[in-house]
């Protein structure tokens, strides 16, 4: 399942190297498309993100602009189309927060085809420490503990526009994790030794598209962060 996750990720960093290119989906059999469908929960919202997006020619090829006749929905509400500054298109709504355990229903409707897609609710993962806006040296160790535990895969990471990012993927979830002091670099290319830094804690599964695809995933997160400040 992890070589799923980083597949995806490395899907996005291809897609900011390689840039992005788009076409119709009127003469694309479903058979040649590859989806990704998302379902991102922020702790301490009560709405989620619902996203879908479409390809041809695999995780690299170009994204697919529906047609007449082609929809997106979740949850039967229409997915709207937006345009990133990238060139990558994604259909996406806003939709009420359900309680942990239910399903997001995903529809791909075609002409005489319909493909449904289910995504969990998973439960909120919330950051219990360090604060909002506590300062750290960067020589110190920050202890980042959240709740509740889970068995679900899971991530953290740190970043900031003074220092090189920092992640940290769990093979077990203790409920903690130390970033011992030194951990973190300075960014060579910045001229300050203080910045904001944004730890995020991100809890997620993944599961397959039905058959009727060329491949995909549909993944669930839920995701908790919070700033903070290092100095030298």
């Amino acid at each position: 399942m992890k070589k799923v996750i980083l597949l995806a990720m490395g899907f996005i960093a291809l897609i900011l190297l390689a840039g992005c290119s788009s076409t119709t989906s009127e003469n694309v059999k479903t058979s040649g498309i590859y989806a990704i469908f998302t379902i991102e929960n922020k702790y301490g919202e009560n709405t989620v993100k619902a996203k879908a997006t479409l390809q041809v020619g695999g995780m690299t090829g170009s994204f697919l602009k529906l047609s007449e006749g082609d929809e997106l929905y979740c949850d039967d509400q229409k997915l709207s189309e937006k345009t990133t500054v990238i060139g990558s298109v994604e259909y996406i709504a806003t939709l009420p927060k359900k309680n942990a355990g239910e399903k997001y229903v995903f529809k791909f409707k075609r002409k005489d085809e319909e493909y449904i897609i289910e995504v969990p609710q998973l439960k909120d993962v919330h950051i219990t420490a360090p604060k909002q806006s506590e300062s750290f040296k960067i020589s110190e160790d920050i202890k980042v503990t959240w709740e509740p535990k889970s068995t679900e895969e899971m991530d953290l990471t740190i970043d900031g526009d003074c220092i090189d990012p920092h992640t940290k993927i769990f093979q077990t979830d203790n409920g903690e994790y130390i970033i011992t002091g030194n951990t973190l670099k300075f960014d060579q290319l910045s001229d300050s030794k203080k910045c904001t830094a944004n730890i995020i804690v991100r809890r997620y599964t993944s599961t397959g598209v039905p058959k009727g695809f060329a491949g995909g995933s549909a993944f669930s997160y839920s995701i908790s962060e919070v700033d903070i400040q290092i100095t030298e």
